[in-house]
């Protein structure tokens, strides 16, 4: 455990999680200067980079907000590698940098602000017919699309939740959950885990071996559960930082 800025404690590794229902607490950033920053996190890197298939699954609350609020970035200065942002409350955009041009899918969407949402997005960049979109419990259509079948850019960048890049299009609202499964999922397999609308965690639904990431806050504490596991030679993400979250902000379902 470490404690950054004195303002919330960390759990840099957990290798599981208990529960298998709803988590019943989540963290609120103010669309300003709030973030999470993770630091050249071996994990992601090697699942979201090269010939690669993934899936990111988010659950979320989004409050009102004129203009573009990142849901998770692959921080690289003025390109990307991955981005899954939401362009305003009806429309999603999810950006791949293959070849170091950027290719970019539009999803079309009910109205997300002031509701929770469980999303998914999966991808394989060597077959970008695989790409799709859930919400709401159904498969979203993808109004349009660019992305061709090429790698994606494989240097190792910091990963963002919650900004673009290093200042931009901060994330207003409540994260309840945010994760990163190292293969494609099926809908089925969304369904279970957005759970009628109350998400279960994401290592339950789909275990230590498929889960590259999974970010949750914890049900009795004030921490910030991340959960490594799929990481070469076992590594961990012991440079995990958090920038400028305010304290034991929660709120339920």
């Amino acid at each position: 455990m470490l404690s950054l800025q004195n303002r919330i404690t960390v759990n840099s590794v957990r290798r599981s999680i208990s529960s298998a229902f709803s988590i019943a607490h989540s963290f609120l950033l103010d669309g300003f200067d709030e973030y999470f920053n993770l630091v050249k996190t071996p994990a992601l890197s090697g699942v979201l980079s090269g010939d690669c298939e993934f899936t990111i699954l988010a659950s979320l609350y989004r409050l009102p907000k004129t203009g573009i609020i990142s849901i998770l970035d692959d921080f690289s200065g003025s390109t990307f590698s991955i981005n899954l942002r939401q362009i305003n409350a009806t429309q999603v955009e999810f950006n791949v940098s293959q070849g170091g041009v950027g290719k970019i899918s539009t999803i079309n969407v009910p109205d997300m602000d002031d509701r929770w949402v469980n999303l998914a997005v999966t991808f394989k960049s060597s077959n970008t017919s695989s790409l799709k979109f859930f919400m709401d419990n159904v498969e979203v259509s993808i109004s349009s699309s660019n992305h061709i079948n090429a790698d994606v850019n494989s240097v190792a960048h910091d990963y963002n939740i919650g900004r673009l890049g290093n200042s931009s299009n901060y994330f207003k609202g409540y994260i309840n959950q945010l994760g990163v499964v190292d293969r494609l999922i099926t809908l089925q397999e969304y369904q279970n885990w957005n759970n009628g609308g109350k998400a279960k965690s994401i290592t339950s639904v789909f275990g230590n071996t498929d889960t590259a990431m999974d970010m949750n806050p914890d049900n009795s504490t004030n921490t910030a559960q991340f959960v490594w596991t799929d990481t070469p030679n076992g590594l961990t993400a012991t440079s995990l930082q958090m920038e400028d979250i305010d304290k034991t902000t929660f709120t339920p379902y």
